[in-house]
């Protein structure tokens, strides 16, 4: 037993020396990307665009809704509360103005749901108390009105200037009708992070798109795999909002082209704020991505305690860029390199880039939801 203890522990010391990174745990690791990452700038987008974004700034009312005072039913704008007869002076329907204020306590005006109440009426009387009357033009009212019954006043709803959506606030379809009713027709938002994400091992191929019409494609050679994380990873950025940008798969050997990756120096390609990789980041001598992050920047974490998951390394590095007209600018790039067992991709991709990409997008709870602690029984 003692010799077992002992082979335990020079193994462990050993693969502890093996790695700069000391072995942290998943708490601390998303702590490190909330503390090394900030929200992106802003854009303008149509409110058809704006479904689930979040607002870059406070959105304020800049109208009172109803601008005008309205009626809640259908029915009769009256200015006395007594029930009789009353003269017809106009019917209003909503979208239109009223012209005939009620000048006299026998005057009432016809109004349908939404429709402006004429000047000088004191409250409405829905339709179902009421009966026409036998004088042409006249309708009976059965019921007493009381005053303000059924008129919506003028900012009743919505006063101008009231806040309608905070700053970081989730934007959702409820959040897009209000807006509507606003005016604006465009939005300030957080602007998508766009997501590169790049596939490493040479044991890894594409598949080729096929038609339906063509036979089955052979199964590749037996040393090699399709590639399932690049398209993963595509679709686990787009459901979190951000814009993916598959960059392809790059061979163990591809050292310079992992570089340029990391560093945002591929030509060709668009600039983007994030680096996501699969692959590449185990404790083996043929693994380049480390490497090429610990050149290229600064590695926040290289080991955390999961499993699997543990190689999960998070970096930033810092881009100096040169426009045309020799202006230097400066951005930085978040660099998450993840295991290339599918499983871990996928775990370390909601666990760790998630909360990068929410951070990005201007989310104030960034962080992974609560686990839930449930007893599974037998039916």
């Amino acid at each position: 037993p003692s010799t077992s203890i002992d082979s335990y522990t020079m193994a462990s010391a050993s693969s502890a020396l093996a790695s700069p990174y000391p072995m942290i745990d998943v708490d601390e690791a998303v702590r490190l990307v909330v503390e090394h990452t900030s929200p992106l700038g802003s854009e303008e987008v149509d409110l058809s665009d704006a479904l689930g974004r979040r607002a870059f700034q406070d959105v304020r009312a800049t109208r009172n809704l109803p601008a005008c005072r309205t009626s809640v039913m259908d029915g009769y704008a009256v200015s006395s509360r007594n029930p009789g007869d009353y003269k017809i002076a106009e019917r209003v329907l909503a979208g239109h103005v009223s012209s005939h204020p009620l000048s006299s306590p026998d005057l009432c005006a016809y109004v349908t749901t939404g429709a402006p109440v004429p000047e000088g009426a004191t409250a409405v009387v829905k339709v179902e108390d009421t009966r026409p009357a036998k004088k042409e033009g006249y309708v009976t009212i059965n019921a007493s009105a009381k005053p303000g019954e059924f008129i919506r006043p003028i900012g009743s709803d919505i006063k101008a200037g009231a806040l309608l959506l905070a700053k970081n606030e989730l934007i959702g379809p409820t959040e897009i009708a209000l807006l509507a009713f606003n005016g604006p027709s465009r939005i300030v938002v957080y602007r998508r992070p766009r997501v590169a994400i790049l596939s490493t091992g040479d044991e890894l191929i594409q598949e080729k798109s096929k038609k339906s019409s063509e036979k089955k494609a052979a199964s590749p050679p037996a040393e090699k795999i399709y590639d399932s994380n690049g398209p993963m990873l595509q679709a686990l950025v787009t459901r979190a909002g951000a814009v993916p940008i598959f960059l392809g798969i790059a061979g163990d050997s591809e050292v310079e082209l992992i570089k340029k990756a990391v560093s945002g120096k591929l030509e060709g390609r668009p600039a983007y704020d994030v680096l996501v990789t699969s692959g590449g980041v185990s404790m083996g001598d043929a693994d380049p991505v480390k490497i090429a992050v610990r050149e290229s920047g600064t590695v926040h974490f290289g080991r955390m305690r999961m499993k699997p998951g543990k190689p999960t390394t998070f970096a930033t590095v810092d881009v100096t860029e040169t426009s045309g007209d020799s202006k230097e600018t400066k951005r930085r790039i978040a660099v998450f390199s993840l295991p290339g067992n599918p499983v871990s991709c996928a775990v370390t991709f909601q666990l760790i880039v998630n909360t990068g990409l929410r951070i990005l997008m201007g989310d104030p709870e960034p962080k992974p939801r609560p686990a839930l602690t449930a007893l599974l029984g037998s039916a």
